[in-house]
């Protein structure tokens, strides 16, 4: 049987581990996530943005001023999202 072990940065001690503390949760949204922060000058590549969480996460970045890139397998979907703009502010 393979012994299991947990990933550790190269060159790096226990100590080195800690836990990241957030105020967000499972039912945290994209938009409570980026509120107050101002993307106006940084791009954004969304990979799976015809649907569900993809075109939320792109709705999001766009509404914080992010210059956001569709990437999708079907560009009918992805034009139908940005004729309908819904994502930029």
């Amino acid at each position: 049987m393979k012994e299991r072990h947990s990933a550790k940065p190269l060159g790096s001690t226990e100590e080195a581990w800690h836990r990241i503390e957030t105020p967000f949760g499972f039912s945290s949204t994209a938009d409570e996530v980026a509120e107050g922060i101002d993307l106006s000058d940084k791009r954004a590549i969304v990979t799976g943005s015809s649907s569900g969480l993809g075109i939320e996460t792109a709705r999001s970045l766009g509404s914080a001023s992010a210059e956001v890139t569709l990437a999708v397998r079907n560009t009918e979907y992805g034009d139908a999202y940005v004729g309908h703009r819904s994502f930029c502010p």
